[in-house]
């Protein structure tokens, strides 16, 4: 076990990626305030700044390519999601038409982006291209989504209000978004509500609970027992 440190004079920090080159991000605090660092066998711990008129950053993910995304303060005090190119600098990637604010938390190898965008009352997951920017994903149905992991083939997942709460997503560009609940055998007695990781050859980690009242909507926290035991789960692809 290895301390990071802290960048100069701040109290703590906390890492939330790591690259196959063992590069780390996350981000350091203290009296100043909390600032994305990018840390380096050969160099220690480093400053990845903040966005011009901005006052705090934090670093969620890095590529091989040494690319950050992450989320940032703008001058007016929004907190937008953001890309550190390996080369140097940062860029706002922006939020969706009428959004607030929004926040990046995964970067594949081809540079793309996932996260999420969020308005006054909604949010929605986003996946950003260097050749497209920002697209809405979409939702199954209610009014908010979150992406929350993406693989080098561009497939998405995480988690979108449905009709009976929370359900776990996968999204592709052929196929859109789709419930994994209704990709799982039907008397599985399991729903599905966030999916958190997928990798490159698909196969999907996802967290649930066995449902005992398919009539109510299902949360992993349900105090009124519509919910089983939270466990989670690894699901593979079919075909």
């Amino acid at each position: 076990m290895r301390d990071l440190g802290t960048l100069p004079g701040d109290k703590g920090s906390r890492a939330f990626g790591i690259n196959d080159s063992n590069q780390v991000v996350g981000y350091s605090s203290g009296p100043t305030g909390v600032t994305a660092f990018l840390w380096a066998k050969d160099a220690g711990m480093t400053s990845l700044g903040t966005l011009p008129g901005g006052d705090s950053s934090e670093a969620s993910d890095i590529n091989n390519a040494g690319s950050v995304v992450g989320v940032a303060s703008t001058k007016s005090g929004e907190k937008h999601a953001c890309f550190w190119a390996a080369s140097g600098g940062i860029q706002d990637l922006g939020t969706l038409p009428g959004d607030l604010t929004s926040a990046a938390y995964r970067i594949n190898s081809s540079g793309s982006v996932i996260g999420s965008s969020i308005g006054s009352k909604v949010s929605h997951a986003f996946l950003w291209t260097p050749g497209s920017g920002m697209q809405n994903l979409g939702t199954l149905g209610g009014d908010s989504s979150s992406a929350l992991d993406l693989n080098n083939k561009g497939e998405v997942v995480g988690t979108s209000v449905a009709a009976m709460g929370g359900h776990a997503f996968y999204w592709s560009s052929s196929t859109g978004m789709q419930d994994l609940n209704a990709l799982i055998p039907s008397d599985s007695g399991v729903t599905l509500t966030s999916a958190i990781g997928i990798n490159n050859a698909g196969w999907v980690l996802a967290l649930g609970a066995v449902t005992t009242d398919r009539s109510q909507p299902l949360e992993l926290d349900d105090t009124h027992h519509h919910a089983g035991p939270i466990h989670a789960f690894l699901l593979t692809p079919a075909h």
